[in-house]
């Protein structure tokens, strides 16, 4: 029987998540957030559930200084690809969530992000919100995504300028 795309949420996955979390987090607990995860209600979580508990889960472990914790992102998706995890993953998906949630209200921090995290994971939902707060900035940034030396941030410009995608 084929699995359901929501199980790519696994304890597997959190496994490899944890053991890089306590790589680039300091003082991450990875039994607290694994207790956090596996709530009683995970399993009845369909995948996008699952990955926006994932961000929430993960709120709680970063400090509450936006630019340290996107320095603490871009720092794991480091070290995930030193371990040759995740490149394009789906079950990456919660890192634009995070970026989306909880830095819609810092413009340049978040556009940051954004450009160095769809080259490691989409970002095409997450930028949406971006367009909506701040139409004109955000339009002005992608296009200057457009000419991007990577075809992940061009492909980021295109497809999240796309009100729905295909």
């Amino acid at each position: 029987m084929a699995s359901l795309l929501k199980d790519l949420y696994s304890p597997a996955f959190y496994d490899r998540l944890t053991h890089v979390l306590a790589v680039t987090i300091p003082g991450f607990d990875k039994r607290k957030f694994i207790k956090k995860i596996f709530t009683p209600e995970f399993e009845s979580k369909e995948l996008k559930e699952r990955m926006k508990h994932t961000s929430k889960v993960l709120y709680d472990f970063l400090p509450e200084d936006y630019p340290q914790t996107i320095a603490l992102i871009k720092k794991t998706i480091e070290q995930l690809r030193i371990q040759g995890i995740g490149e394009d993953g789906l079950a990456y998906m919660f890192l634009p969530d995070y970026i989306e949630t909880y830095g819609i209200d810092d413009f340049e921090g978040s556009v940051d992000a954004l450009e160095f995290v769809t080259q490691f994971v989409s970002c095409e939902f997450a930028v949406r919100p971006f367009i909506l707060k701040y139409e004109n900035k955000m339009i002005l940034k992608m296009q200057q995504w457009s000419l991007h030396e990577s075809h992940k941030v061009r492909r980021l410009a295109s497809e999240g300028s796309r009100p729905r995608l295909p």
